[in-house]
């Protein structure tokens, strides 16, 4: 049990989107704070990393996209490409 609170004010919009973001993960609105909370002290602020595996995966899209637009292009040199574009989506989908 939590021995400690802590008041503090949002605006009704904010309020509702902590709401309707808590119902959506099935977690309480209290375990979404006490989350960001920790992962801000501890310097892994929610988004930082969120956002460089969306760079990531950008940049391993493009990378698909150019070989696909080269004639021709052979079959085999996409493993490589491909491959970095699935640990891209799994880096995004582990940060969600």
């Amino acid at each position: 049990m939590r021995e400690a609170s802590i008041r503090f004010r949002l605006s009704d919009i904010e309020k509702r989107g902590l709401e309707r973001f808590a119902e959506n993960s099935g977690r309480s609105m209290s375990q979404i704070i006490r989350q960001a909370v920790a992962k801000t002290i501890t310097g892994k602020i929610p988004g930082i990393a969120l956002r460089s595996a969306v760079a990531e995966l950008r940049t391993a899209a493009n990378s698909v996209l150019d070989m696909v637009e080269r004639q021709p292009c052979e079959a085999h040199e996409l493993k490589e490409p491909t491959e970095r574009l699935q640990a891209a989506v799994r880096r995004v989908l582990s940060c969600a």
